[in-house]
């Protein structure tokens, strides 16, 4: 696991800032691969749905799908994003790097153009 310098968080900050700024779009960061946020928050005013604890536990809940999937990269192909929609919203995780980013959305939110939009804003390779 490579460490991040300052500029790299700062410039991950910013970028998640960006995507918070868009319509439905309430959080936005950026998580490692043992479920530790390393930048990114919710949009101002938006009141999140679980506690420090509970987004902790599903940060590392996250990781570890993520990484459990990627075992089957080879034979289906690298997971482009994982999409959980549920009734008081939708998130989407997409791997970046050793991370990766995870965006939570207001349920009317289309998960396409979401990613679309974190691809152009992270500056990510389309696969």
């Amino acid at each position: 696991m490579s460490l991040l310098t300052s500029e790299q968080v700062i410039d991950l900050e910013t970028a998640c800032t960006q995507l918070t700024s868009s319509d439905g779009i309430r959080f936005c960061g950026i998580i490692n691969n043992k479920g530790r946020l390393i930048a990114g928050s919710f949009k101002p005013g938006i009141v999140p749905h679980e506690n420090d604890k509970q987004r902790q536990m599903l940060y590392m809940e996250l990781a570890l799908d993520l990484s459990m999937k990627k075992e089957f990269d080879s034979s289906l192909g690298i997971i482009k994003s994982i999409v959980s929609r549920r009734e008081s919203m939708n998130l989407i995780s997409i791997p970046f790097n050793q991370n990766f980013i995870l965006i939570s959305t207001e349920p009317y939110n289309n998960e396409d153009e979401v990613t679309s939009l974190a691809n152009q804003v992270f500056r990510l390779e389309l696969i």
